[in-house]
């Protein structure tokens, strides 16, 4: 139908328009809601920096190796890059086998061509709220967490077996 007077079509309002300006309402609920939603917010909780010590420990390594990781040596992560602390102390035992002979007496093996090797690491560290540490560029540290370091003359993995917050000098 066309008004005679401007000879234009009059506008009729049908399914098609109801349902345009239901997709409109519904797009503009969701951005509110994900605005406003927890859910996908940055994390803003509250963190603190602290100094830790913790130690890593590469077991069954080659005896020559235990030599190359020195005190004062820069501790990287090996899969990211970043810098995860400093070693601070560098322990080197021989492997030591147990186990029972077939009469059932105890037998110890010491192997001389493999090491255990214990890097103590001091590094700053960033507390989360539920009390774990991250060093470097975020690499979450947990006690039997294996690490993927390098020092300048050597690259190990190993797993972290302990980790405490430094108090004092030590």
């Amino acid at each position: 139908m066309k008004n005679e007077a401007t000879g234009k079509r009059a506008y009729h309002f049908n399914l098609i328009d109801a349902i345009l300006i239901l997709i409109a309402v519904a797009v503009i609920g969701a951005l509110f809601y994900i605005y406003r939603s927890d859910r996908f917010a940055v994390d803003r909780t509250e963190s603190r920096s602290a100094d830790i010590i913790y130690e890593i420990q590469v077991t069954d390594a080659l005896s020559e190796f235990g030599r190359l990781v020195q005190i004062g040596n820069t501790v990287i992560d090996a899969d990211s890059g970043e810098a995860i602390g400093e070693v601070a102390n560098v322990i080197s035992e021989k492997v030591v086998y147990e186990g029972h002979a077939p009469d059932g007496t105890p037998v110890q093996t010491v192997r001389d061509d493999l090491v255990n090797i214990t890097v103590t690491v001091r590094a700053k560290a960033t507390v989360a709220e539920n009390g774990t540490f991250a060093v470097g560029n975020g690499l979450e540290l947990l006690v039997g967490k294996s690490i993927h370091f390098r020092v300048p003359d050597y690259t190990a993995t190993g797993s972290c077996i302990s980790l405490k917050e430094a108090t004092g000098n030590g």
